[in-house]
């Protein structure tokens, strides 16, 4: 009786992730470009954080969405499961996380409020992280960004990477 095949060679001959991953890394290059320009320094730390434009949540999930689309159908239980989980991101992203970066920036103000009149010492707290969500536009851009990321990427899949390279067949 044969498995699911378990190796290195099938987690990187996955499609929809790989597909996935060029999504994050095409939305957090842009997220660190547009940093950079705003900020007129390079933070790394950018493309791995929450919050800013675009959205690198929904860019990767709207990309393996689009994926599974392609390949299965959007008739498929596979796209359907993946659709559910994409709509959750993004109303996370938008909803959730934005509203607790609002509460965020209300708690901060209230305790330097606080330390300045002498209320709380300076070393009782630390500053909470503000910037935690995102706004309808920056998950719009993230998601037009995992569109095209798939669709590009299933092009390029099909026409260069599927093919047997160095005698290892990476699709059977």
């Amino acid at each position: 009786m044969n498995g699911p095949e378990v190796s290195w060679q099938a987690f990187v001959s996955n499609e929809p992730l790989m597909v996935a991953a060029f999504s994050w890394w095409v939305a957090a290059i842009i997220k660190l470009l547009l940093a950079f320009i705003s900020d007129r320094k390079l933070v790394l730390v950018r493309m791995l954080g929450t919050g800013g434009m675009p959205s690198t949540h929904t860019a990767p999930v709207l990309a393996f969405t689009t994926c599974i689309g392609i390949l299965y159908g959007l008739n498929h239980p596979y796209f359907g499961t993946s659709m559910l989980l994409a709509v959750i991101v993004m109303y996370d992203a938008t909803n959730l996380r934005q509203e607790a970066g609002k509460h965020a920036e209300a708690i901060n103000i209230l305790l330097e409020e606080l330390t300045k009149r002498g209320r709380i010492p300076k070393d009782k707290w630390t500053r909470m992280r503000e910037l935690l969500g995102h706004t309808y536009l920056e998950v719009i851009v993230g998601g037009i960004i995992g569109i095209l990321s798939a669709v590009w990427g299933h092009q390029i899949w099909i026409h260069y990477i599927r093919i047997e390279q160095f005698g290892l067949p990476l699709f059977k």
